[in-house]
């Protein structure tokens, strides 16, 4: 029963005390423990399963990089692959043969078949000349029909003034229209001439270089001679 006491008086004689012991004892034995990783569902996940290792910002940026560095490489290769033809195989441009020239048969017909353009324009502008002058005739002719119809005209208003008798007066009237008549078919008869020497005389030399194109194409000649 004494041995307590004297322990106890022993170690407050030494001037130690026996209560920091024991607590850097319970100290050094209870190591805090990490805290245990929680899942998205919020529940604990089962002792001796490993914790996953958090991810980094470098490693998330690595990996898009690494990403787009293979996208790009695939773009490339596509545009490569549209662009330029597989090898041993032609470019559809490539294959497209060339256009023939056309052939001439002989050597420059644009220039040769010029030759022919001069006598067509003599052609047409002896036409031209036929048909003005016969315009001037057939207005000369107009012309002095209706001067021939003003005077007759005149002449019978003075005539029928004149006479006193109806029956006077209606033998003035019907040999005034007979003469305006007359006057009227002769007219007719010579514009009638005017048109038809005209149309002769202006065809002659359209016909006559018409033939002789025609006559050239037929022999196969690139040109010929001004007549």
């Amino acid at each position: 029963m004494t041995t307590p006491r004297k322990a106890s008086s022993k170690a407050s004689g030494r001037g130690v005390s026996a209560k920091p012991e024991a607590a850097s004892t319970v100290e050094t034995a209870v190591d805090p423990a990490p805290a245990p990783a929680v899942s998205s569902s919020g529940e604990e996940p089962a002792p001796g399963t490993p914790v996953p290792e958090a991810v980094t910002t470098e490693a998330v940026t690595t990996e898009a990089v690494a990403t787009e560095a293979v996208a790009t490489e695939a773009v490339a290769t596509e545009v490569v692959a549209v662009g330029e033809p597989a090898p041993g195989v032609a470019s559809p441009v490539e294959a497209a043969p060339a256009p023939e020239p056309l052939p001439l048969s002989s050597g420059a017909p644009v220039l040769e078949a010029a030759r022919l353009l001069p006598d067509a324009f003599d052609a047409l502008e002896t036409s031209a000349a036929v048909l003005m002058d016969a315009g001037t005739r057939v207005q000369a002719c107009c012309l002095t029909y209706l001067e021939h119809l003003g005077e007759e005209t005149a002449s019978l208003n003075r005539d029928l003034w004149a006479c006193t008798d109806p029956a006077a007066a209606v033998s003035v009237q019907m040999e005034a229209l007979g003469r305006m008549a007359d006057r009227t078919w002769r007219t007719g008869v010579d514009l009638l001439a005017v048109a038809s020497g005209t149309w002769e005389e202006a065809m002659k030399p359209v016909v006559a270089s018409s033939s002789r194109w025609s006559q050239a194409a037929l022999e196969g000649r690139p040109g010929i001679a001004r007549p």
